[in-house]
């Protein structure tokens, strides 16, 4: 504290206290940046009290204090109570406040006294303390103060004093209510800052009603509050001067009602009455109230009072006119004067002298007085201004000191980004120098590998030429004979006879002599237990190769290369996508590697699909629905199973699709849908047929309200039919409201089922705004899931033995739409045990572990024995 004061610029320390206050908008503002601004404060209070000014200083600390206590009380303020004390300076600093803020008051109210009263010395005992103990120095540390003990002192007669009810206000104690009986209006202008602390107005007291009653007449936020009574410690009441106990007062009558006539509510200890009341108390602890301004509204005595001042005309005995007497003179009352005498004549001089001179210098006193009033009225008017300079002073150094937190706040974000761009390259350089070890590894060990596959190659090209060409010597033999046998045999009416059997074999294009790149590593732990290598975040591509891998059908159609029968060379993608994942799937099951490496799988796709080429992370759904279709494409040499009799819609529109060539993959992964529009005014059906892969159905997002759903739910909503306008109505032949239903005309064998959990939000452009992801738990069956109740009624029998689904793989999504990871759950129908497959970690997996809030793609099958099993 400087030892040079500055001048006092406020009227009066009450002046000082309301520049004090602090807006309750600044409480509203996060934690974090309350305590820097807290700081910024205790900081510029420092500055003002080395300066000199006390009172801006005791407005600095006094604010301090404020925010500080106000931020004790705050829900988050436990969880991070450690961080954010760091921040506020720590208990030194709000402890140094609290003292320094007790100096400065007492200063202040001298100084301000002996401005105000130069004659009479104020003593500082009779001053109350700001959370200071009875006896100590307030530049000492001050110990907590203890709750005081409410069954002593005053509380013997029934009265709480004022200065115990402010060491339960500050020491933040939550076991007393306090009941103020005051009017709703004076509440409403200025309480007590307890949050225990509830109105019950006097004007709804009266004698004879209940507690019952009084609460009927509360406002739900005082009723919650009127029922601590209950189960509080103690209660305190009191009013605006709650001195005495009157038998007549509201507050006596609210005591009486309590003790007698509330009968559901047993009192701890004995009911307590403020003493001095809500006015006593605002007088000595000014700023543990909301309007330290508002003052007790005036009695009826007091009023009386005025009323009978204002009939004294008189208050002054100056001001009453006096006679002059000199008025009733008579004109020849002359004063005598006495000319002969000179000392008499001297005398009346100099008494006329003396009368003009008090007469000027009466004249001189009334001008100082009114360039006084000039002077004050001038420094009033400096004073006001300054105050305003003041406060435009103090709001410019909080805005700038709240830009300068927004600023460590950004600078802070800033250090983050930073920190997360350098572990990501860290990431890349690392996972980049992985790959090329493993490249040189790869290229070091594989190259008598390769060399060794040339020659078997070149080996078997050689033998397949000499099968060939003695294979078209042999036709070329044959022919010739049968040739000379017609001719010596053409007397005979007999048709020549030809050896079918001779007949070439179509040759197939023949891919398995490709040397391909897997790196296998390690010993696999059975059938179809091989893991893929995670290349350059393809994990979406390895788990739907892992689930395609455990679909019985399909994988032995590639393993017995049966599909090698059924190759479509003129397809988009030559059929390389079957051979590359046929040959994927025999090393995946040769019982060989722990964990192999799919470079050429990756590399063709990629190859075909610029999308998948990169490192970018892709969604497993999407990859899934366009490797069906290459699939569908590469092996689409198939003739369609045309049924016998008469075809029906769904035939024809089946045989429309398929255009006459069906694949291996068509007859396992799709299924044909009907929809049925009925028209509401004349009942008119129109029915329309197409083919799909997969389900893909809508989940409702985490609330309150929702927090799990089933399967069977998201399927009805799926299926459950809607309404739509304007419909051209075939019969009607005008524009209906029309009804439109969903069902499935033809269950596929393999049923894939896909939650939308994934929310896009796009601009304008196409861009991507905004994504979310949808964390709902779906629970679904691992046996038995019946499609029944959603199939066509006309479809029923044809699908009557196709109607329940077994599970056999599930494809999980962790994290959000950009950074995410995904793993397979499989049923490996050789050994009989679920298995997850993340990246190359293979490991066994308890069934109870197969459902959870990751669950994305599901895959079902309808074949019987899966379902026995």
């Amino acid at each position: 504290m400087s030892s040079i004061k500055k001048e006092l610029y406020n009227h009066s320390f009450d002046d000082v206290m309301n520049q004090a206050d602090v807006s309750e908008k600044f409480f509203h503002v996060e934690s974090k940046k309350l305590c820097r601004s807290a700081k910024g404060i205790y900081v510029a209070a420092q500055e003002a009290d080395r300066g000199g000014d006390e009172e801006l200083a005791f407005i600095f600390y006094m604010r301090y204090i404020t925010i500080i206590k106000s931020l004790q009380k705050k829900a988050d303020f436990r969880s991070k109570q450690t961080e954010l004390t760091a921040l506020f300076g720590g208990n030194d600093c709000l402890r140094n406040a609290l003292n320094t803020a007790e100096a400065l008051r007492r200063s202040l109210i001298s100084r301000f006294n002996e401005r105000d009263n130069p004659k009479k010395t104020p003593s500082t005992e009779t001053i109350p303390a700001i959370n200071s103990q009875q006896n100590g120095s307030s530049n000492k540390p001050r110990s907590p103060i203890p709750v005081p003990d409410l069954s002593q002192n005053d509380s013997c007669r029934g009265f709480v004093s004022t200065k115990e009810l402010f060491r339960i206000i500050e020491d933040g104690q939550n076991n007393v209510l306090i009941i103020d009986c005051r009017p709703e209006n004076d509440f409403n202008e200025s309480k007590l800052k307890y949050i225990h602390c509830v109105n019950v107005p006097e004007e709804i007291i009266r004698n004879g009603i209940s507690a019952g009653t009084i609460q009927s007449q509360l406002s739900t936020e005082s009723k919650a509050l009127w029922a601590y009574r209950s189960i509080k410690e103690d209660i305190i009441l009191m009013d605006w001067d709650s001195e005495t106990d009157h038998l007549n007062a509201p507050i006596s009558t609210l005591k009486n009602i309590l003790l007698h006539w509330d009968p559901d509510v047993h009192y701890k200890n004995p009911i307590l009455i403020l003493n001095g009341g809500y006015g006593g108390f605002m007088d000595f602890y000014p700023t543990l109230t909301t309007n330290s301004r508002n003052r007790r509204p005036r009695t009826h005595f007091e009023s009386e009072m005025d009323i009978n001042l204002d009939d004294i005309e008189y208050s002054n005995i100056n001001e009453v006119p006096m006679r002059d007497e000199r008025i009733f003179h008579q004109l020849n009352d002359v004063p005598i004067v006495d000319r002969s005498s000179k000392a008499a004549a001297e005398k009346l001089y100099s008494e006329e002298l003396q009368q003009k001179r008090e007469k000027l210098l009466d004249e001189q006193i009334d001008n100082g007085q009114s360039l006084l009033d000039k002077i004050m009225e001038l420094k009033n008017e400096n004073i006001q201004k300054y105050d305003g300079d003041v406060t435009k002073l103090e709001e410019a150094r909080l805005n700038i000191n709240n830009e300068r937190i927004e600023l460590e706040d950004k600078q802070d974000e800033l250090e983050q980004l930073k920190l997360k761009y350098d572990r990501l390259q860290e990431q890349l350089q690392a996972e980049q120098a992985a790959h090329e070890q493993f490249r040189n590894s790869v290229d070091s060990t594989m190259n008598a590998e390769i060399e060794k596959r040339i020659a078997e190659k070149e080996a078997k090209e050689n033998d397949l030429r000499i099968k060939r060409k003695r294979e078209a010597e042999d036709i070329e033999r044959k022919q010739r004979e049968s040739e000379m046998v017609a001719r010596a045999r053409l007397t005979k009416p007999k048709l020549p006879a030809f050896d079918r059997g001779a007949k070439p074999q179509r040759i197939i294009p023949d891919n398995d002599n490709v040397i391909r790149n897997f790196s296998g590593q390690g010993h696999a732990s059975g059938p179809g237990l091989t893991g893929l290598v995670n290349l350059y975040n393809n994990c979406y591509m390895n788990n739907i190769v892992q689930c395609l891998s455990n679909t019985t059908d399909l994988a032995e159609y590639f393993l017995s290369d049966r599909y090698k029968l059924h190759i479509n060379r003129a397809s988009e993608t030559h059929g390389r996508i079957v051979e590359e994942l046929a040959a994927l799937f025999k090393e995946i099951w040769c019982k060989q590697y722990a964990h192999i490496g799919s470079i050429d799988f990756r590399n063709t796709v990629g190859h075909y699909h610029a999308m998948f080429s990169g490192p970018d992370h892709q969604d497993s759904h999407e990859f899934l629905r366009i490797l069906i279709d290459w699939m569908h494409l590469d092996l689409e040499t198939l003739s369609p199973e045309i049924p016998r009799g008469s075809l029906t819609a769904a035939d024809k529109a089946w045989l429309t699709f398929v255009k006459n060539k069906e694949s291996a993959i068509f007859r396992l992964f799709y299924g044909q849908f009907k929809s049925t529009l009925k028209c509401v005014e004349c009942k008119c059906e129109s029915a329309t047929y197409d083919c799909f892969s997969d389900l893909s159905l809508q989940v409702p997002s985490v609330s309150r309200e929702v927090t799990s759903t089933d399967i069977d739910k998201c399927l009805d909503n799926f299926f459950y039919g809607e309404y739509i306008d304007d419909w051209e109505c075939p019969r009607c032949k005008d524009k209906r409201r029309a009804i439109k239903k969903l069902d499935i005309s033809k269950l596929p064998k393999i049923l894939v089922i896909h939650f939308k959990r994934f929310q896009v939000d796009l601009n304008d452009c196409g861009r991507l705004v905004n994504s979310s992801k949808k964390q709902i738990n779906i629970s679904f069956p691992l046996v038995g899931l019946n499609m029944s109740k959603h199939i066509a009624p006309s479809a029923k029998a044809i699908n009557q033995t196709k109607q329940l689904y077994n599970l056999y793989g599930v494809s999980n999504h962790y994290g959000t739409l950009t950074a995410g990871h995904y793993t397979a759950f499989c049923k490996s129908r050789v050994l009989q045990k679920w298995f997850k497959f993340d990246d190359k970690k293979v490991t066994q997996l308890d069934p109870s572990g197969i459902q959870s809030s990751a669950a994305y793609i599901l895959f079902y099958t309808n074949d019987s024995s899966l379902l026995l099993s």
